[in-house]
């Protein structure tokens, strides 16, 4: 069965599409290229994809450095659980070509010569990432892209891992400030093509010029080379500065990261997973904005990211016998006073909230791939076994989704739209929604609620993932982050449509919110805040939500999660600040007031929402990503059991935010997508507190 198409992005896709099936990217060895040992692989790549491959990672970032500050540990993770990684960068990083400790006053202006520094600082970090030795041998080559050559190196020891450089100028670099050009201008078409520049002793001699097709174009081509099973970039919508006089305005970041995540989410409109399997999850990784919210990396964690920074860094030089140096020494090994080490945030945090249950008891579970959402369902209440995915559609939807349950049984689903354009009006960020026609049944078409900053097109990129609740009469309300970091929420009216944004207030909000009906019918939300926790609630059911100054919480590293326990209590889970431990605010009684201090339940590590589900016995079980990217999990009462938990870790390795329910036999379930972009689902092997998890395995296909 053919798959539909996605929607438009504001992309002309037919010189894309022709231009793949005139030649796609191959493999050149370079005459200047060096030579692998005698224990090279034979085939570097492609990787050849089937079923039982451990999933392959495709990182697109700007500058040589972005993913060792930005998206890793979770690069290493992935290496060290057998997957593949390509990692591409569209620039140089040539800068002003300073490749000195700061404060000296040796400088060198040969920017050839600083690219060569950086490149050679990532392969050895890579080396020491993959191979356990940083001086370990790369294979370096070239491969034919849509306007000349660009160079592809391999890890000998480890040939699955694999940097890719296009060599663009850098936007921040002086030559291209003096040309006026960049990723940004190159994106927004004010420059009809970007340069590349030829780094020292490399194996491209010759220079090229990327318009904007030929770039989208070639990363469409690496991806069909490459067959990622995820694709990692930057944050196309960066948060505005934390300290802007002017809510909303001042971006952080660097605009060469925007322009690479806009440019490698656009690209994908040709790609649709390994085999057109749809088996692909996009992640985006905030950029400078890591450093104005809570450190999440434990000590051990952050330790492990500093020293890979510290050999990209060229740490010791007098060691170094590399050709232009081993790194880049404006780093050296000072990387941590940046503030971008100490984090590691998903733009669009993965919120536990993608789960339902149909009217029979099937449980049913929701996952974004290829921007799309899939759907799978048990095929027996309470059986363990489930179907196929089927698809649901979307459009480029972030990869969270809210999923709540109409008064009749019907479930719906509200999600993050992005459609991608040069141009502020044509970059529109959208929370659409969809419903099941009937109860248990397929959903019918999406439609948009809006966007609470939509008159102002720079704001309006700022929204966050929504969240959605169910009134007492029925109707959805639906609570976004806003462009200003703070609360708005759009109510359903009774006709059917949605009622106008209101701005709830609220500051420096964290992405990624928390929803609950009380059983007295009323709404409370909760977030994560840059100083602690914040929460509203509606005085009676069915009015508007008012903030509430009094709740407080330590410094926390991840969205909350909230649920309603067995006796009616409201439970908040968070992760605390920078440890990971997992904490919990909780109410004194049912619609009573809040504990004076969070319970602390111990600390498992690691990054990302805490998943919850409240059993029948009074306990919930809680489910997190560890700091090795496995899942801990423990099933406890948090008021009586003695604290701090014991938390058991499965040994397996989950590259996403997991999710725990429970089944209609009482049992708790975890899911979770895989390397491989497939569900994986494992459960309770009897429904007593105690009883171990059976084996994860895929579902569907």
């Amino acid at each position: 069965m053919s798959l539909p198409r996605r929607l438009s992005r504001g992309w002309t896709l037919v010189p894309i599409a022709l231009a793949v099936l005139i030649g796609i990217v191959f493999l050149v060895r370079s005459p200047g290229s060096s030579t692998p040992s005698k224990d090279a692989a034979a085939a570097p790549f492609p990787e050849v994809y089937s079923p039982d491959f451990p999933g392959a990672y495709v990182q697109v970032v700007a500058h040589p450095d972005d993913d060792l500050y930005f998206i890793n540990p979770e690069i290493e993770k992935s290496i060290d659980h057998g997957s593949a990684s390509t990692t591409i960068y569209l620039t140089a990083g040539e800068a002003d070509g300073w490749r000195a400790p700061s404060g000296s006053k040796q400088k060198s202006l040969d920017r050839s010569q600083y690219a060569t520094a950086r490149q050679n600082g990532l392969r050895q970090a890579y080396a020491e990432m993959a191979a356990g030795n940083r001086n370990a041998k790369w294979e370096r080559s070239t491969l034919k892209t849509r306007v000349g050559l660009a160079e592809v190196d391999t890890l000998v020891a480890k040939p699955r891992v694999r940097l890719v450089f296009l060599n663009m100028l850098d936007g921040g670099g002086h030559v291209a400030k003096e040309k006026q050009v960049g990723l940004r201008q190159l994106w927004e078409g004010s420059i009809p093509s970007m340069p590349t520049l030829i780094p020292a002793g490399g194996p491209v001699k010759n220079t090229y010029a990327y318009t904007k097709d030929a770039l989208v174009g070639t990363l469409t081509d690496l991806y069909a080379q490459f067959a990622p099973t995820s694709v990692r970039t930057l944050d196309p919508d960066p948060e505005p500065h934390v300290y802007s006089p002017e809510p909303g305005k001042g971006y952080v970041d660097h605009p060469d990261h925007t322009a690479a995540a806009l440019f490698a989410q656009a690209s994908l409109a040709d790609y649709q997973g390994p085999g057109n399997s749809r088996r692909i999850v996009v992640t985006s990784f905030r950029g400078y904005g890591n450093a104005f919210w809570p450190s999440n990396l434990a000590a051990d964690e952050f330790k492990r990211k500093k020293s890979i920074l510290d050999i990209y860094g060229g740490g010791n030089p007098d060691r170094c016998s590399l050709e232009f140096g081993c790194g880049d020494r404006n780093v050296g090994t000072t990387a941590e006073k940046s503030l971008w080490p100490q984090t590691t945030y998903a733009r669009y945090p993965v919120t536990p909230t993608w789960a339902g249950t149909l009217p029979d008891g099937r449980l049913t579970a929701f996952a974004v791939l290829d921007g799309q959402v899939s759907q799978w369902t048990e095929k027996k209440a309470g059986s363990g076994t489930w179907g196929s995915p089927a698809y649901v559609g979307g459009g480029w939807l972030a990869p969270t989704l809210s999923v709540a349950k109409t008064p009749d049984g019907k479930l719906r689903l509200v999600g993050l739209r992005t459609t991608f354009g040069p141009t502020a009006p044509t970059q529109k960020r959208e929370i659409v929604t969809a419903t099941q026609t009937e109860p248990g049944g397929k959903f019918g078409p999406w439609s948009v609620i809006g966007n609470p900053d939509a008159a102002d097109p720079q704001l309006a990129r700022n929204v966050g993932v929504p969240a959605v609740a169910v009134n007492q009469d029925g109707r959805m309300s639906v609570f976004v982050r806003n462009g200003g970091r703070g609360l708005s929420s759009s109510t359903e009216l009774a006709n059917g449509t949605w009622g106008p944004w209101a701005n709830l207030g609220g500051a420096d909000l964290q992405d990624g919110l928390a929803t609950v009906t009380t059983r007295a019918g009323r709404i409370e939300v909760f977030a994560s805040t840059r100083a602690g926790m914040a929460r509203w609630a509606q005085p009676k059911p069915n009015t508007a939500l008012v903030a509430d100054p009094r709740f407080r919480g330590p410094a926390v590293s991840s969205a909350p999660t909230a649920v309603i326990e067995a006796d009616g209590r409201i439970g908040v889970y968070v992760r605390r600040s920078p440890d990971g431990a997992v904490i919990a605010l909780r109410q004194t009684a049912p619609e009573g007031g809040w504990a004076a201090e969070p319970r602390d339940l111990g600390v498992p590590g690691g990054t990302g929402t805490v998943a919850v589900t409240p059993r029948a016995d009074g306990k919930v079980a809680l489910v997190v990503r560890n700091n090795g990217g496995g899942v801990s999990s423990a099933v406890a009462a948090p008021d009586r059991d003695a604290l701090p938990l014991r938390w058991n870790d499965d040994g397996r390795y989950v590259p996403y935010t997991p999710l725990a329910a429970t089944d209609s036999t009482g049992r708790t379930v975890l899911l979770a997508l895989g390397q491989d972009g497939r569900m994986l689902v494992t459960r309770q092997q009897d429904p007593v507190a105690a009883a171990p998890f059976g084996t994860w395995l895929p579902i569907g296909n």
